[in-house]
This record gives C-alpha cells, sequence and structure tokens, in this order.
C-alpha cells in the first residue's frame, strides 16, 4: 500500500500537534517528555520533507513541470494548514517574529496564486495567510 505524501504529511502534523498539546498541558516533567518527542519527529518531518523534495526534482527531470507545481503547490498548503495552529498552540513569549515575516511572502503568493487545496482545508490556510505579528514585534 502506497500512502500519498499528503497523507503522511497530514498524519504527522496531526501526531506533532497532539504531542505538542499534551506535553503543554501535563506539566514539567510531561513536557519534557513532549519536548523530546517533538525533537524526534522534527527528524520524520525532515525526512517526509526529503522524500517530497526527491519526487519533485525527479517530476522535474522527467520534464513533468506541472506535477512538480502541483507537488511544491501542495506542500505550500499543507505548512500553511500546520502553520494555522501557530497561535493556538504557541504562547505568545516563545512566538517568533521570523514566522510572521515569512508568512507575509507567502501570503502574497497565494494572492497571486490562490491555494486549489480541497474547502475542508482553506479554514486552516486562510487562518495561516492571516497570522500577523503583534504590532510591538514588527
Amino acid at each position: 500500500m502506497v500512502v500519498s505524501p499528503l497523507k503522511l504529511t497530514l498524519a504527522f502534523i496531526a501526531t506533532a500537534l497532539v504531542a505538542a498539546a499534551a506535553g503543554y498541558a501535563g506539566g514539567t516533567r510531561q513536557l519534557r517528555s513532549a519536548t523530546a518527542t517533538l525533537f524526534n519527529l522534527s527528524f520524520g518531518h525532515a525526512a517526509s520533507n526529503a522524500v517530497l523534495d526527491v519526487r519533485t526534482v525527479r517530476a522535474i527531470r522527467a520534464g513533468d513541470f506541472a506535477k512538480a507545481t502541483s507537488m511544491l503547490e501542495d506542500h505550500i498548503d499543507m505548512n500553511l494548514m500546520y502553520l494555522g495552529a501557530y497561535e493556538i498552540t504557541v504562547p505568545p513569549p516563545w512566538r517568533d517574529t521570523v514566522v510572521y515575516q515569512e508568512l507575509a511572502e507567502v501570503r502574497a503568493y497565494r494572492t497571486e496564486v490562490p491555494s486549489t487545496a480541497a474547502s475542508a482545508a482553506q479554514a486552516d490556510i486562510n487562518r495561516a495567510l492571516s497570522l500577523r505579528a503583534p504590532a510591538a514585534a514588527q
């Protein structure tokens, strides 16, 4: 059975969010455990990204630019779906202005090239695109 990269990434994102929520709610000891889990999950995320990159490069090398573009667009949307939970998951003192600065570029791109993701994903994507740095942090 072959699992699509989108399903794999969505499963990874869901697992990371559940682990983060459980660690945050569980106190210092459990937070340390969740931190270790999230650290290990980052390796899983890196491996997933590497596979997506390989598949995209293979499509480019084969001259299938439509497929490569579609894969990159899907990857953008998957990242936006994850980032849609940024302000829900990350407490204000831990938020990084770089996230907001990077989202500004993605927001500009998505204004030029709107997402074609399924409507169920659009709420998370739009939430991420609406994130703005607090006035004092800009």
